[in-house]
């Protein structure tokens, strides 16, 4: 039985099921949903995550107390830059769903903390079908948009990866690092 995943959120959840990651690296924790789908759907799994809003983090640790799952975050409030430049230890599966100008940035930093075999997924990687060329952009968005292109051919002529770029949702890129 083949079963249709209608979203992005529905691809990571798929995968976070299938793989049962023991330690997750997400950029860009939001209000926690993300972090609690994966955590539920990975019960072993230990979340470390980070989030620059302290506004943000504050809620998002309201809601991982609320569904039973604080014991398992490790919760940064910093920008990205700020955790990875001091980051230690691998990860079974990172989520990458932050800063979209700065993803080949986070990938060089990320490489050496993922596992053989672990994956790492990209959010919004066709950037409102500016990326593929469907939607004309302003210009104030053609860096980010040059960016996104350059980084997504990176990483599927990558040697150490497999890469797939989804189109669910506003883009997934789903590396596996070999």
């Amino acid at each position: 039985m083949t079963v249709m995943l209608k979203d992005a959120f529905d691809v990571l959840i798929d995968i976070v099921s299938k793989r049962q990651p023991k330690k997750i690296l997400e950029l860009g924790t939001a209000v926690g949903y993300s972090g609690i789908a994966m955590l539920n759907a990975s019960p072993d799994a230990k979340l470390y995550t980070v989030e620059y809003l302290e506004e943000r983090a504050e809620e998002a640790k309201q809601n991982f107390i609320k569904a039973d799952v604080y014991e398992r975050v490790v919760q940064f409030t910093a920008s990205a830059d700020e955790v990875l430049d001091n980051l230690s230890g691998d990860f079974d599966l990172m989520f990458i769903d932050a800063a979209k100008s700065h993803y080949e940035h986070y990938f060089t930093m990320l490489d050496k903390h993922l596992t053989r075999g672990g994956i790492m997924v990209f959010d919004n990687v066709l950037f409102r079908g500016y990326v593929e060329g469907k939607a004309e952009y302003e210009h104030r968005m053609k860096t980010i948009v040059m960016n996104m292109r350059k980084f997504i051919e990176r990483l599927k002529k990558d040697d150490n990866y497999v890469t797939d770029v989804m189109n669910v949702g506003d883009g997934l890129l789903i590396a596996e690092k070999k």
